[in-house]
């Protein structure tokens, strides 16, 4: 079953769009349970009684189905409960729908949903992004036949192994060769041939009715022990894909597909990292809450990108995110080639030259 939010903006509670109920209430989750929450199964059941106060934020974020004001919430492993939480769904949900908030529209300040189902709801996760998120117009991800759904934590012997991709090694080269500059470089260097720049911030279509996605390929190389050079010699949209308003969904068949291209283009390439595109104007606010999750759940080398392009309405904004060396993202340079040999560095990270 799906449970969706209708998401509200501003005093006059404007209809932004439906939210998927999975991708917030995972978060929700790993607030309240921390890691736990990451495996096995967790179950809200949304109830009485009535409650109209706001989460205050900020942004502050009001629940219009004052009739269903709290939830109980469990977290279950082996079939037994763990833990559990009695509370108010706005203060639930508040939390896990702040950053996204933030990131569509930093100066709104104030923000309201309502549930459009009220039947409790059992989500197993299995440590990666859960799908969908919020809809304006929608293209759902496919269904994939012979798909199963898997358990990490479930002790019983699985009808098929996981082994790791191996990446090929990297090759040392000297920064000074390239053009860079060995004291500007960071640990992650984002190396782009002048028209690969141009497809991303100009030549390649991209609606503007839903977020659309895909992936990188490119070539990795080292300038030094924790300095790398990502360089993106093609970009691909992901097949078999699901997106609408704000959220853009991988599938199993989209990894399949970029691994038979890598395969058939026969360069040396490596999946390099994902791209994807934001429907509102850049600020401050760069990836939601959600695509770092996903990135770091998914893309799991240490040189591995997530591309974000901001769609305004007279531009793009391209800007390059990657592992910092904690347990987060940041934003990385970008460099610019001409001729193929040597890079001159982007002006400014808000995508111009």
């Amino acid at each position: 079953m799906t449970i969706e939010l209708e998401l509200y903006r501003g005093d006059n509670q404007d209809h932004v769009g439906d939210y998927m109920f999975a991708a917030v209430l995972r978060r929700a989750a790993r607030m309240q349970f921390g890691d736990h929450a990451r495996r096995g199964q967790v179950e809200i059941v949304i109830e009485g009684p009535p409650d109209t106060s706001a989460w205050t934020g900020p942004p502050e974020v009001r629940n219009l189905a004052t009739e269903s004001g709290h939830c109980r919430l469990r977290l279950i492993h082996d079939g037994g409960t763990v833990e559990e939480r009695v509370l108010r769904v706005v203060d639930l949900l508040g939390p896990a729908l702040a950053d996204d908030l933030r990131a569509m529209d930093p100066v709104e300040r104030r923000w309201a949903f309502r549930l459009r189902s009220h039947r409790s709801l059992t989500l197993l996760f299995v440590g990666g992004e859960v799908s969908n998120r919020i809809s304006g117009e929608v293209r759902p991800a496919p269904k994939i036949e012979g798909a199963i759904d898997v358990d990490p934590g479930e002790r019983r012997h699985l009808p098929f192994t996981l082994t790791p991709m191996a990446g090929a090694d990297e090759e040392l080269v000297s920064p000074e060769d390239l053009g860079l500059d060995p004291d500007r470089l960071g640990r992650i260097n984002v190396l782009l041939p002048t028209e690969i720049h141009d497809q991303l911030v100009r030549s390649m279509p991209l609606v503007t009715t839903m977020e659309e996605g895909g992936f990188l390929l490119g070539r990795v190389t080292r300038a030094g022990d924790r300095i790398h050079l990502v360089e993106i010699t093609h970009v691909t949209p992901a097949h078999r894909s699901g997106a609408g308003l704000i959220h853009f969904t991988f599938t199993g068949e989209s990894f399949l597909s970029v691994a038979q291209l890598i395969e058939a283009r026969g360069q040396s390439e490596e999946l390099v990292g994902w791209y994807h595109t934001h429907l509102f104007n850049a600020g401050k606010m760069g990836l939601s809450a959600i695509d770092v999750d996903l990135h770091l759940a998914t893309f799991q080398r240490p040189w591995q990108l997530a591309a974000l392009i901001n769609i305004g309405t007279t531009d793009r904004v391209l800007r390059f995110y990657g592992r910092d060396d904690g347990k987060d993202l940041r934003e990385y340079d970008q460099w610019i080639s001409d001729d193929g040999r040597t890079y001159r560095p982007v002006r400014t990270a808000m995508g111009g030259r």
